[in-house]
């Protein structure tokens, strides 16, 4: 334990990964402080801070998908509640989210810092250098690397818990088992759709028993996978502090369907769970909201958007295939692309099948997978952070590749970093809305998508100080008027008829003559605009 504390141990490569996370910390915090909260936060802090408190009941159908995950969020609070004993906040609590997304950052490191690791077991020392600074300086990254929601420690929780089974599986370290489990355990407390986590090992364990060395072991099975579910298990428990735990589905309340029928089933439903009940009203809650989908009241969601299209229910199978399309930079675009076609074209299924790849493709492919067919709730880009770190050792093995083959591979790599920041650079501090050039004019990128990838609320603050600032702009009427108006994305989108929330989606006939902060737009209606409105019908 001692050599981590060190000038020794930190010499050479640690050193210039610390660099690389001290400068990367500096532009996230600058990012952070000029960023609005957005929709989600306060509900994930309410939560974070009444777990706290021993309080961890989903009383509030908005406690969905939040997670005690988020509660290092809650140390600058303390912090000031130690200082000051009779603090109150007078805000609503707003200061302490923004104090608290700086604690997040710590989400992004461990992913860096696992991606440090195994590159470098993988594929050698300095194969970690440019995976790293990608996903560092990505503006995905960036951006929710200090937001208090969740998604980037998906990402974390996926990353440590396939690493060290990785380790275990090659070195037969129980600290590597027990650093797997207990990491398994942390991803079901942090995300409801890491629970998949479970059949995506089921299926990689009998993928390895049909292409590997791995030979069936009934007794190994049931001491690993048992001994991992019951520290699992246990973590969850420790996570909700025990509350009510041990109780049979027929003595809890729920909302959705499927857990009505399941709680109804006879035998099943006596049978106390040793999960406590407030995990299980998670996955309630978020199948509940599923199935009422949007357009609703009790809805928690608008909709699902994609080019054109609107669902109230339901996903889009290609939902991530084309807003990664947008979102993702694309000098790492041009990288994932082309490690894809060098494993379909150079190593087809001898890359899947080698115990070396098969750690990282195999989960990145079934979440992929999951996201895409199985998520009703596609709600923003950001969701794939649960994948993407794992998409970074794929080009690690890309770059350890071609650098045999390219005679000026670094020259290559060093101008797609170059064009990385440059295209950052251009939307900084403004990374939540990021579009990469595929998207040339910005103003209509609303047609394309209109979720959280692009507008989370982020600059309602801002909206209502350019307003103020510029007495020419209004914000519309919810029928069609001549007018200089400034909408946000959201406000663009067509909720349904039972939703109590304004409704500009009128507005959608008409083009922009700009964009403010790429999430909002400015249209200037005249009134000739007006009358050519009313002699077609309005497009939805």
């Amino acid at each position: 334990m001692k050599q981590y504390f060190t000038a020794q141990y930190w010499k050479g490569q640690r050193l210039l990964l610390l660099t690389f996370l001290l400068v990367y910390v500096i532009v996230a915090a600058v990012h952070i402080s000029n960023t609005g909260v957005t929709v989600d936060e306060p509900d994930y802090y309410t939560y974070a801070a009444r777990w706290a408190h021993g309080k961890v009941e989903r009383d509030d159908k908005m406690f969905d998908s939040k997670s005690p995950i988020v509660a290092v969020a809650l140390i600058p609070r303390i912090i000031k509640q130690l200082q000051q004993p009779g603090y109150k906040a007078t805000d609503n609590g707003i200061q302490d989210v923004k104090n608290g997304r700086y604690l997040l950052v710590i989400y992004t490191i461990i992913i860096a810092l696992y991606l440090f690791k195994w590159i470098r077991k993988l594929f050698g020392a300095k194969a970690w250098i440019f995976p790293v600074l990608f996903f560092l300086f990505d503006p995905m990254v960036i951006s929710f690397s200090m937001i208090t929601t969740s998604d980037m420690a998906t990402g974390a929780c996926l990353i440590a818990t396939m690493y060290h089974l990785y380790r275990f599986y090659n070195e037969k370290q129980w600290k590597q088992f027990f650093a797997f489990s207990v990491w398994l355990g942390v991803s079901f407390v942090c995300k409801a759709s890491l629970l998949f986590l479970l059949p995506c090992l089921v299926l990689l364990y009998l993928f390895l028993l049909l292409t590997s060395k791995l030979k069936f072991s009934l007794k190994n099975l049931i001491v690993y996978g048992g001994l991992s579910l019951l520290i699992s298990i246990a973590v969850i428990n420790i996570a909700y502090f025990g509350k009510d735990t041990l109780h049979p589905l027929n003595q809890m309340k729920f909302s959705s369907l499927a857990f009505k029928n399941l709680a109804a089933t006879q035998v099943i439903n006596q049978i106390p769970v040793p999960i406590p009940s407030n995990f299980i009203a998670s996955l309630d809650l978020l199948q509940y909201h599923a199935e009422i989908g949007a357009g609703t009241p009790e809805s928690s969601y608008p909709g699902i958007f994609i080019n054109g299209k609107l669902k109230h229910k339901g996903g889009f199978w290609y939902y991530y295939l084309f807003t990664g399309l947008f979102k993702i930079p694309v000098a790492i675009l041009l990288l994932i692309v082309a490690g894809i076609a060098t494993l379909l074209f150079k190593f087809r299924i001898v890359a899947l099948r080698s115990e070396k790849y098969v750690w990282f493709l195999f989960p990145a492919f079934f979440f992929f997978v999951i996201l895409s067919f199985f998520n009703p709730l596609q709600l923003g880009f950001r969701h794939f952070l649960m994948i993407y770190p794992l998409f970074f050792i794929g080009i690690a093995a890309l770059l350890k590749y071609w650098q045999y083959q390219l005679k000026y591979s670094l020259q290559i790599l060093s101008l797609l970093f170059i064009y990385l920041l440059t295209s950052v650079t251009v939307y900084f501090p403004d990374l939540i809305a990021y579009t990469n050039e595929f998207v040339v004019d910005k103003k209509d990128v609303f047609r394309m998508i209109r979720d959280a990838s692009i507008d989370y609320g982020q600059n309602n603050d801002a909206v209502a100080q350019y307003v103020l600032t510029h007495p020419e702009v209004t914000i519309p009427s919810k029928t069609p008027k001549p007018g200089k108006y400034i909408v946000t994305m959201m406000q663009l989108f067509d909720e349904g008829p039972a939703s109590a929330k304004p409704k500009f989606f009128w507005l959608l006939n008409f083009e922009p003559v700009t964009h403010y902060k790429y999430s909002n737009f400015i249209f200037n209606i005249s009134e000739k605009d007006i009358a050519r409105l009313k002699e077609k019908s309005p497009a939805r």
